[in-house]
Order: structure tokens, then C-alpha cells, then sequence
């Protein structure tokens, strides 16, 4: 592959809505807004980010990066030319060297995965589309990246759901009834909820779809919220730097995140809660006031971005960043019953 002619973007923002209209729509939602994608380019952000939303939910990327087969091997190459030309390993073998540099780029695609260091470049007619991972690295100055296709993803993330769904195969059907009764918490997060984001992003990137796709109205939570997740973990250092790390705002982002990305999170009753730890650090509470927190948040986010280009002075926005953490700190940071601030169209 020719590493120079990839055009990469940022995976649109507006994607998420364009998933949550296209599948529920009898959910009140706003309409998806993006002033410099039509709907065809629109389709292939929304594959993308349910194809990236499915791979942090099974965390192919952390416990199995291996399967993930790569367009390119220039990345390991230049990683090899690295580790040569570095003080550091210059007692290594030749065998030592490529073991580091292949031990190097499996943490670079899990870190790239975790962090949303990464664009996506495709082809509107063909519907080919890569993701081509941004790796920060602090010991070498390596700019090359790491190009993964759609089909490669899917495939790695197709292997893990089979390798879960395979060791139910052999129960008889009052064995299968017992093990979703004791287990179902665990099934929605392993199997059933990848299993329908994998259906989504078909929807969109499979140019042999002819059938349309079906979601049940009962997953609408789990996949907005895991949408919602993935999103603020793309975009993750936007939060950062207008909110601040000592914001509660923040705080509770590097929470889920931190949580999500180290497969720390639990579902339960019947997945109407969740439970998130990061090192000495547990929250618990309901899934709707996790989804309702996170779409403020991002809703904020996207306002104070969306001043910042409009060339509005440095004390108006920061204003409004303020008035935005008293309002969450209000709503999400007390006891306050969230449950009547959701609606969803009969």
C-alpha cells in the first residue's frame, strides 16, 4: 500500500445521530448535523464509528491485537530502523530487535484504539475504508502509521464474538435458558451488543447488503450509550482542554473512560445499571443517568467548540465553560432524579 496517497479525516461527530435516526426512529433525538459531509460520506463515518464502538466493546485491540491484520508493514520496519539506531537496545540481536519492534506495534494499535489516535480514509463508490492509527510515541519521532481495513477489523472482532457464542453451541435448550437467566448481564456486554454494532456497521460498509437491517427498540440504551462512550473517548482530549482536569466534568470522562478501556465495567440488572472502577475510584449508578451525563457533556463540548469558531472573546467562553460545570454539577453531581428528563416518542 501506498502510504502517501491516503487522505485521512477525523470520524465526523455527527455519525452517532445519523446511527441513532437510521435505526430508532422513534427515539427522540436531534437530527445529525454536518455541513461538510452528504449523506453517502455520512454513511461510512457512521460504519466506521460502530465498527470502532464494537472494538472497544470486545477489546480485540488490548487482548488480541495479533488478529488484527495490517495493510502495511513499513510502521515495524521503521520501528526495526529505530531500535538499530538507539543507544539503548544497541546489545540486541537482529531476532531481539524484531521481537521488540512487533512487541512495539502491538502496544501502538492499543494504544491508538484506547486514546482515538486515529482518522479514516475510504472511497465513496467502492466503500473501501481504512483506519489509519496516529501512535504518540515518546521514545522514537515516528510518523508513519498504521493502516487497518474495515474487512480486517471486522474480521478480528467476527473471531472474538464466535469464540463467545462457540462454547454455548453444545447446551440443550433448558441448559441455554438457565445460563442467560444467571449470566444475561454478561452476554448483552459480550455477544448480543458487539453482535448488533457489527450488524450496524454492515449496514453501512457491506456493499452486498440488500436486507435491511433490523435493531430491537430494547437495545436503544446500550447502543447509545456505547456510541456516546466511544465518542468521548475520541475525542477526548477536546474535553480536557476546555473543561480542565480538575473539572468534575472531566473527572468523571477519565473515569468511564479509564474504565471502559481496561474492560473494569460492569453491567447489572438486566444492564439498567453499571458499575465503573479505575484504580481506588467506583461509581455506580443507573444506565440512563450515565447516558443523560454523557450526552451533556458532549452537547457541551460541541457548544464551546463551536464558539470558539465563531471568534467570540476569551472571557465569554470561558463564561459559558463555567455556567456548563455548574449546570452538570447541579444535575449530575447530587441526588437529583434524572429519570424525567428522558423521553422516547410512542
Amino acid at each position: 500500500m501506498d502510504l502517501s496517497r491516503l487522505n485521512s479525516i477525523k470520524l465526523s461527530q455527527a455519525s452517532r445521530k445519523k446511527i441513532i435516526n437510521d435505526f430508532f426512529p422513534n427515539v427522540d433525538d436531534d437530527l445529525y448535523v454536518d455541513e461538510t459531509l452528504n449523506d453517502a460520506h455520512l454513511s461510512l463515518h457512521a460504519g466506521a464509528l460502530s465498527l470502532y464502538t464494537t472494538t472497544l466493546v470486545t477489546k480485540v485491540h488490548e487482548n488480541s491485537p495479533d488478529s488484527i491484520k495490517l495493510e502495511s508493514n513499513q510502521r515495524e520496519l521503521d520501528l526495526q530502523e529505530c531500535i538499530k539506531n538507539s543507544s539503548k537496545y544497541s546489545h540486541f540481536t537482529e531476532e531481539e530487535i524484531k521481537n521488540k519492534a512487533h512487541e512495539m506495534l502491538l502496544k501502538d494499535i492499543r494504544n491508538s484504539f484506547s486514546h482515538g489516535n486515529f482518522e479514516i480514509s475510504y472511497n465513496i463508490h467502492t466503500k473501501k475504508l481504512y483506519f489509519v492509527l496516529q501512535p504518540r510515541r515518546l521514545d522514537f519521532d515516528i510518523d508513519t502509521p498504521i493502516v487497518i481495513s474495515k474487512d480486517s477489523l471486522k474480521k478480528a472482532n467476527i473471531n472474538f464474538v464466535r469464540n463467545i457464542a462457540f462454547k454455548y453451541q453444545s447446551l440443550n435448550p433448558n441448559q441455554l435458558l438457565n445460563e442467560v437467566d444467571n449470566n444475561l448481564d454478561y452476554l448483552l456486554k459480550t455477544l448480543m451488543l458487539p453482535t448488533e454494532l457489527l450488524q450496524i456497521a454492515d449496514s453501512y460498509l457491506d456493499n452486498k447488503k440488500i436486507q435491511k437491517v433490523t435493531v430491537p427498540e430494547k437495545s436503544y440504551s446500550l447502543i447509545q450509550y456505547s456510541l456516546l462512550v466511544t465518542l468521548m473517548t475520541y475525542e477526548q482530549d477536546d474535553y480536557y482542554n476546555i473543561f480542565g482536569v480538575d473539572s468534575n466534568i472531566f473527572k468523571k470522562i477519565a473515569l468511564i473512560r479509564n474504565s471502559i478501556a481496561h474492560d473494569s465495567y460492569i453491567f447489572s440488572n438486566f444492564s439498567k445499571d453499571i458499575s465503573y472502577q479505575d484504580r481506588n475510584k467506583i461509581l455506580e449508578e443507573s444506565l440512563i443517568k450515565s447516558i443523560i451525563s454523557l450526552f451533556v457533556v458532549t452537547e457541551q463540548k460541541n457548544a464551546v467548540m463551536s464558539t470558539l469558531n465563531k471568534g467570540h472573546s476569551k472571557e465569554s467562553i470561558q463564561n459559558l465553560i463555567d455556567r456548563f460545570k455548574e449546570m452538570f454539577d447541579f444535575f449530575f453531581e447530587s441526588n437529583y432524579d434524572l429519570k424525567d428528563f428522558v423521553y422516547i416518542k410512542k
